[in-house]
C-alpha cells in the first residue's frame, strides 16, 4: 500500500513540475526576448504578446482616453495605431491611447472568450470593426441543395476545429460544449491545460527569427527597412529602380536576384552616384513609414497641431504622398559607378561602393505577376513589375524595429491599385481575386475569398435569421463592461454587389441597429459599408493603405462622438 501511495505522490510531483516548467517557458520566458517581427507576421505569437500588454493596462498618459480596437483582419487592415491616435486627438481635443486586439478570421465566438482579458484593460471605448464576412456565412446551404438554409451542425464542426479555439480557449470550450463527444472534449481539455500543446510551433518560429535577426535579414514576410523614395513591394522587392543614401551601407550591398531575372540571360543592374540629399521627403511621410508614437508624444503642442492638420490633408488625398516619388530616369548629374551582371540567382554581395551622397540603381528587366521577366524603359511606372529583393531591415539597425509588428507600410501594391481607374481595377480584380480556376490547388489562398463570395450570393435567397455568430456577438456584448462601438466597415463595391441590395442585408443592418437600441446607450452602431470606392481595397473587404488613411478621420469622428456621449 505504501508503494502505491509513493508512486502516486511521485506521479503528482512530476505532473506539477511539468506544468510549472510548461508555464515558465511557454508562458513567460518566451516573451522576454525583444520582438522585431514585422506587420502581419507570427500572428498568434504577436496576438498573445500584444494581448498581454493590453492586459497590463499600462497607460502612457494618465489623462488619455483608452480606445481598444478589436476584430479580424478586416480591423487589422483598417487602422494603424499611430494614425488613429493622432486623428482621435485632433477631434477629441484631449490625449488618446489606441490599442488593437486583432487577428485573422476573428469571429464573435472568439471575442466572447477573450472578453475577460479585454475587460482587464478597462477601456473607455471598445471599437469592433467588422462586416458580414466575420459571421461565418460559408455555412449557408445553396438553395438547390436539400437541407436547412444555414447549417448549424456544419458551423459547430467548423468552430470546434479552428486554430484560435485550439490555442486560446480549448479548455473552457470543452467544458461548455456538452454536444461534443467525450473523447473530443477530453482531448481539448488536455490541450487547454498545457501551453506547450498549443503554442510550441508558432512560439518557436518567432524565437528562431529573433535569434537570427542581428545579421542581414534574408528571410522575412514584410519589408521593414528604410523608406525607399521610389517605393517598394510589400515583400521587399524593388520596382524597376531604387535609391538610397550611401551612408547606410557598411561595406557591400546585399541583394537577392530572383531566378526569373537571371534566366533571361541579359539581365543587369546599373549603379550611379549623385550628390545632394537625395529625393525630398516630407516629415509626414517619415512619420507614417516608421509609426513612432513616442516621437509624437514628445512634440510641442504647436508641432502636434501641425502634424494633425497635415495628416488630415493626406487622409483626404493619399496621392499627395506620391508627389516626391521620382521616376526611373537617372538623376541629373549622376556619375556611373558600375554595371553588374549576375550569373546566378540568390543572395549576392555587390562590390564595395565607395563615395558619398546617394546611390541610384536601375534595372533593365523586372518580373510580372507570373514571374516572367520583361524589359522596362525609364518612363514606365515603378510598380510595373518586381525587381531585386532587399534585406528585410535594409538601411536600419535591428534596434530601430522594436514593436514593429504594429506598423504597416505603404507599398507598391497600394500605389499600383490607387493609380487604376475603375475599369482597370475591375479587370485586375477578376484576374487576381476570382479567376475561373480559383478552386484549383494552385489558388489555395483564393478559395476562402471565393467561397465567401458565393455565400454572399446565396444569402439573397434566404430569409435573415439570428445565426450562431450573431448569438455569440450578443453574448460578447453582455460580457463587456464598458461601451462598445460597432462599425459596419466599408466593403469593396465589387464584392458588395453580390448582396448589398438584398433583403438579407437590409435586415442585417436592422438587427445591428436593434442591438444598439436595446442596450440603453452602451452599444453604438455605425454603418460605413458603402463608404469607399473599389481601388481602396486589396480584395473583397481588406483596405489598402490609402483606404486606411481615408477611413482614419471617419473612425476618429465616430469614436469621439461615442466618447462624448458617455460624458
Amino acid at each position: 500500500m505504501k508503494t502505491s501511495w509513493k508512486f502516486l505522490g511521485i506521479t503528482l510531483i512530476l505532473l506539477f513540475l511539468t506544468a510549472a516548467a510548461d508555464r515558465i517557458f511557454y508562458g513567460r520566458l518566451i516573451f522576454l526576448f525583444e520582438n522585431h517581427s514585422g506587420w502581419d507576421s507570427f500572428r498568434w505569437y504577436n496576438f498573445e504578446r500584444n494581448l498581454r500588454l493590453i492586459e497590463r493596462g499600462e497607460k502612457r498618459r494618465s489623462d488619455a482616453a483608452r480606445i481598444l480596437v478589436v476584430g479580424s483582419s478586416i480591423a487589422q487592415y483598417s487602422i494603424q495605431k499611430h494614425v488613429l491616435e493622432v486623428m482621435v486627438e485632433s477631434v477629441l481635443q484631449r490625449p488618446a491611447e489606441v490599442e488593437a486586439a486583432v487577428h485573422s478570421a476573428m469571429l464573435p465566438v472568439d471575442l466572447r472568450f477573450y472578453a475577460d482579458r479585454l475587460n482587464s484593460y478597462n477601456p473607455d471605448l471598445v471599437v469592433y470593426i467588422t462586416n458580414p464576412a466575420d459571421l461565418d456565412l460559408e455555412r449557408y446551404v445553396p438553395p438547390w441543395e436539400a437541407g436547412s438554409d444555414y447549417s448549424n451542425s456544419s458551423e459547430r464542426n467548423y468552430i470546434s476545429s479552428r486554430y484560435p479555439m485550439l490555442v486560446y480557449y480549448s479548455l473552457p470550450y470543452s467544458i461548455e460544449r456538452t454536444d461534443l463527444s467525450l473523447d473530443r472534449r477530453l482531448s481539448l481539455a488536455l490541450q487547454g491545460l498545457f501551453y506547450s500543446a498549443r503554442f510550441r510551433h508558432e512560439w518557436t518560429d518567432a524565437l528562431d527569427y529573433e535569434m537570427k535577426f542581428e545579421g542581414v535579414v534574408k528571410s522575412y514576410l514584410n519589408y521593414q527597412g528604410m523608406k525607399i523614395p521610389q517605393g517598394i513591394w510589400r515583400d521587399g522587392n524593388t520596382g524597376g529602380c531604387f535609391s538610397f543614401p550611401r551612408r547606410v551601407l557598411k561595406n557591400d550591398l546585399d541583394l537577392e536576384i530572383p531566378a526569373g531575372l537571371t534566366d533571361s540571360g541579359d539581365f543587369f543592374l546599373e549603379l550611379f552616384e549623385f550628390s545632394g540629399d537625395g529625393p525630398g521627403e516630407a516629415r509626414i511621410g517619415e512619420y507614417l513609414w516608421n509609426g513612432d508614437v513616442r516621437k509624437y508624444e514628445s512634440m510641442t503642442p504647436e508641432n502636434k497641431v501641425s502634424l494633425q492638420r497635415e495628416l488630415r490633408r493626406i487622409s483626404d488625398n493619399p496621392s499627395l504622398l506620391d508627389d516626391a516619388v521620382p521616376g526611373c530616369d537617372v538623376p541629373a548629374g549622376a556619375r556611373r559607378l558600375l554595371t553588374y551582371r549576375p550569373e546566378k540567382p540568390g543572395w549576392q554581395k555587390l562590390p564595395e561602393i565607395a563615395g558619398t551622397g546617394w546611390i541610384f540603381v536601375r534595372l533593365n528587366r523586372v518580373l510580372d505577376e507570373k514571374g516572367v521577366s520583361f524589359r522596362i524603359t525609364p518612363g514606365d511606372p515603378v510598380y510595373t513589375g518586381r525587381g531585386v529583393r532587399l534585406p528585410g531591415t535594409f538601411g536600419v539597425s535591428p534596434q530601430q524595429r522594436e514593436n514593429d509588428w504594429l506598423v504597416r507600410r505603404r507599398s507598391l501594391e497600394d500605389l499600383r491599385l490607387a493609380a487604376m481607374n475603375i475599369r482597370q481595377y475591375e479587370r485586375d480584380y477578376e484576374q487576381r481575386i476570382q479567376p475561373d480556376d480559383w478552386s484549383s490547388p494552385e489558388h489555395t489562398a483564393l478559395r476562402q475569398l471565393n467561397m465567401l463570395r458565393i455565400s454572399k450570393y446565396f444569402v439573397g435567397w434566404h430569409e435573415f435569421k439570428e445565426i450562431e455568430q450573431l448569438k455569440e456577438l450578443k453574448k460578447y456584448l453582455n460580457k463587456m463592461k464598458g461601451r462598445v462601438l460597432i462599425i459596419s466597415n466599408p466593403e469593396n463595391p465589387i464584392a458588395g454587389d453580390e448582396y448589398s441590395g438584398s433583403r438579407w442585408m437590409k435586415d442585417y443592418l436592422k438587427y445591428m441597429n436593434s442591438l444598439a437600441e436595446r442596450s440603453g446607450g452602451r452599444v453604438i452602431f455605425r454603418d460605413f459599408h458603402s463608404r469607399l470606392g473599389s481601388n481602396n481595397f486589396v480584395d473583397p473587404h481588406h483596405l489598402t493603405y490609402d483606404g486606411m488613411l481615408r477611413m482614419a478621420p471617419v473612425y476618429a469622428q465616430a469614436i469621439a462622438e461615442a466618447l462624448r456621449s458617455k460624458d
